[in-house]
C-alpha cells in the first residue's frame, strides 16, 4: 500500500477498506474499496491535496448533495463526500465493465450501431441533467463506461460543487467566474483538451450545456473513426485547435459512416454553440431517428442538415482559412499528389504575388497577400477563400524553385484542383515610400476575367491599401461590396509584417520563429486577434514553459474577437 493509500486509509477509519488503486484523471485519484456498514463495493475519487486545500469542505459536502439527486440509469450516482486529514473524496457505486477509453484502446473505431447506442445512453443522461441545471464539463471516453448493452456517465455534477466551494486565502467563497479562473489556472475541472469546446477553453464565464454537446460530438467522432478530432496536436495544441480548426471530416477518415449520422457529429462540433444541437433531448432525438432507419435519415432532412453545414459559421472559416488550421502534418503531407475537387463558384484561390521593385523589404508579401486577401474576401454569405496554406502547398508543388513564377494556364490549374471556381492573381510594385498593388480575379477553368482593381499610396499604409484592393474586387464581382470587410488584421504595419512572417513560418513548420514572430505581432498591436490565433495555433508545437499561459491569453484574446471574425 502506497503512502497516500495509507494516508487515506487512516483518514476514512473503519468505515472503508481500501483494496486498490484503479488509476486517476486529471482531477483525481481513484480507489476501489468495501464500504463496511452494506458490505458493498465502491469507487472513491479524491482531489489533489493542493486544489482540496482551497476548497470549503462543508460547500463541497453540500454541492456534491445536489449531484446526488440525480437519479438516473444512465447515471452514476454520487453516493458521499467528505473531508478528512486535508484529503477531499466522492464515493460512488463500482459499476461491473469497463470504461468507453478501455474499449476504445482494444478495438479502436467501434461499429456505426454500438456508436449510436453508445451516444444515444450518453445524450439521454445529459438531457437529464442539464434540465436540472447540472453541466458536466468534461464528458470523455474515461468518464463513460459500459456495463453490459447500457453506457453510463459517471462524476456528474463534481465540476459545479467545486466552483461552488473554491475559496480564497481569508476564506471568503468566490464567485463562479473568479472560480473557473482558479480552476483553469491549475488544470483542473477545465475538462479534457481532447473534448473541449472552444469556449470553455477560452475560459468563457457563460459557458453552458452546449459545452457538453461538442465534447460528446468528440467523443462520438472518436468511436466512428477511432481518433479524437485533433489526434495529432499535443494537449496545449488541442486547445488551440479547438478554437481555431475545424475537424476533418468524419467520413475522410471512415467513409463507410452513414452521411447523415457524419453530419450531426460535425453540427455537435460546431464553433459556435448556437450551431449546435439545441439541446441534448434534440441531439437523442436525432439519435433515435437513425436507430430506427439503421444508421441514415430521409433524403430531405439530410440535405437540410448538409446545406447547414455547407454554411459553416464565419469564426470556424476565417480561422481554419487565415491561421492556417491544419498544422504541422499537413505541411509534412505537402509533397503528397492533390485530388482535383469539383469547382465551386463561390471558392477563390489566392496564389503568390509577383513583387517588383527597388525594395527587397517587400519580397514578404509574395505569400504574404494570400493571408490578407483571403481575410478579406471570406465573407458570411459571400465569397470563401481557399486555405492559404492549401494554396501555397500546391504552389509550391507546382514551382521547381521559388523564384519561378507559373503561367496563367498551370495557376488555373492549381486553382482547379483546389476546387476554386476563381482564381486571383496579382503583383505588388513598390519603392522605399511608394507601393502598388493589383489583382485580377479569372473564372475556372476558362480564366475569363472577372474582376480587375489596383490600390496605390505610402508604403506604410499598406492594411489600408489591401482594404482597398478587397473592397474594389468584392464591388466588381468576386462577391460583396466593401461593407462587408471587416477588421481582421492590425493598422499597425511592424505588427503586419510580424504577423506575415510568422504566417510564413509557420506554413515552413519553423514553429519557433513563428511563435517569437506572433509575439511580436502582439506585443505591437495587443488588439491583434489574428496573431493571438497565430500564436496559440504555434505554441501547441513547442515545449516551452509557459506555452499554457500563451495559449490562455490568446484564447482569451481570440474568443473576445470572435464577433470580429464573422
Amino acid at each position: 500500500m502506497t503512502d497516500f493509500m495509507q494516508r487515506l486509509q487512516s483518514a476514512l477509519g473503519s468505515a472503508f477498506t481500501i483494496e486498490r488503486e484503479l488509476g486517476g484523471g486529471g482531477m483525481s485519484r481513484v480507489f476501489v474499496a468495501r464500504e463496511t456498514a452494506l458490505g458493498r463495493h465502491v469507487v472513491i475519487k479524491t482531489l489533489p491535496p493542493d486544489l482540496a486545500a482551497g476548497v470549503n469542505s462543508d460547500r463541497f459536502h453540500l454541492e456534491v448533495q445536489v449531484a446526488a439527486q440525480l437519479h438516473h440509469p444512465h447515471i452514476v450516482p454520487i453516493h458521499n463526500a467528505g473531508a478528512a486529514d486535508g484529503i477531499l473524496y466522492y464515493t460512488m457505486p463500482l459499476i461491473e465493465g469497463e470504461s468507453l477509453r478501455a474499449r476504445l484502446a482494444r478495438d479502436g473505431e467501434l461499429p456505426v450501431a454500438d456508436a449510436i447506442r453508445i451516444l444515444r445512453d450518453v445524450a439521454d443522461a445529459l438531457d437529464y441533467a442539464h434540465q436540472r441545471g447540472i453541466v458536466h464539463r468534461d464528458i470523455k471516453p474515461d468518464n463513460v463506461l459500459l456495463s453490459g448493452q447500457h453506457a453510463v456517465v459517471t462524476d456528474f455534477g463534481v465540476a459545479k460543487a467545486l466552483v461552488g466551494a473554491l475559496i480564497d486565502p481569508g476564506g471568503r467563497t468566490l464567485d463562479d467566474q473568479r472560480a473557473n479562473v482558479v480552476l483553469t489556472g491549475t488544470g483542473i475541472a477545465l475538462g479534457t483538451p481532447a473534448y473541449m469546446a472552444p469556449e470553455q477553453a477560452a475560459g468563457d464565464p457563460r459557458t453552458d450545456h452546449r459545452a457538453d454537446i461538442y465534447a460528446t460530438g468528440a467523443l462520438a467522432y472518436e468511436m466512428l473513426t477511432g481518433r479524437a478530432p485533433f489526434a495529432n496536436f499535443s494537449p496545449q495544441g488541442m486547445l488551440a485547435a479547438h478554437l481555431t480548426e475545424i475537424p476533418d471530416p468524419v467520413t475522410r477518415h471512415r467513409s463507410s459512416v452513414p452521411p447523415e449520422l457524419a453530419t450531426l457529429v460535425m453540427r455537435c462540433l460546431e464553433k459556435r454553440p448556437a450551431d449546435r444541437p439545441r439541446s441534448a433531448g434534440e441531439l437523442r432525438a436525432t439519435l433515435d431517428s437513425l436507430v430506427t432507419t439503421g444508421g441514415s435519415q430521409p433524403r430531405s432532412g439530410a440535405a437540410t442538415r448538409s446545406r447547414r453545414l455547407a454554411s459553416r459559421p464565419a469564426l470556424a472559416l476565417a480561422a481554419g482559412l487565415v491561421i492556417v488550421a491544419l498544422g504541422a502534418a499537413w505541411a509534412l503531407r505537402g509533397r503528397e499528389r492533390p485530388t482535383e475537387l469539383a469547382t465551386a463558384s463561390n471558392v477563390i484561390a489566392v496564389l503568390p504575388f509577383r513583387v517588383a521593385g527597388a525594395s527587397p523589404d517587400l519580397k514578404y508579401l509574395h505569400e504574404g497577400m494570400i493571408d490578407l486577401l483571403a481575410a478579406k474576401l471570406t465573407g458570411d454569405g459571400g465569397p470563401r477563400a481557399v486555405d492559404p496554406r492549401s494554396a501555397v502547398s500546391a504552389w509550391r508543388r507546382a514551382v521547381a524553385s521559388d523564384g519561378e513564377e507559373l503561367s496563367q494556364e498551370a495557376a488555373l490549374g492549381i486553382a482547379r484542383q483546389l476546387g476554386a471556381g476563381q482564381l486571383l492573381l496579382g503583383g505588388v510594385v513598390g519603392t522605399s515610400s511608394n507601393i502598388v498593388l493589383n489583382a485580377t480575379v479569372l473564372g475556372v477553368p476558362g480564366g475569363k476575367t472577372h474582376a480587375q482593381a489596383s490600390a496605390e499610396g505610402p508604403s506604410d499604409s499598406l492594411p489600408a491599401l489591401v482594404d482597398q484592393l478587397a473592397a474594389k474586387l468584392l464591388s466588381l464581382g468576386a462577391g460583396e461590396g466593401e461593407h462587408r470587410l471587416s477588421a481582421l488584421t492590425s493598422t499597425s504595419l511592424p505588427a503586419l509584417r510580424d504577423y506575415l512572417d510568422g504566417q510564413s513560418a509557420y506554413r515552413s513548420a519553423r514553429f519557433e520563429d513563428a511563435r517569437v514572430k506572433f509575439k511580436a505581432a502582439l506585443e505591437k498591436d495587443s488588439t491583434f486577434a489574428l496573431a493571438a490565433l497565430g500564436s496559440i495555433q504555434t505554441a501547441g508545437w513547442i515545449n516551452a514553459g509557459n506555452v499554457f499561459q500563451d495559449i490562455q491569453r490568446g484564447n482569451r484574446l481570440a474568443w473576445a474577437s470572435r464577433h470580429r471574425l464573422s
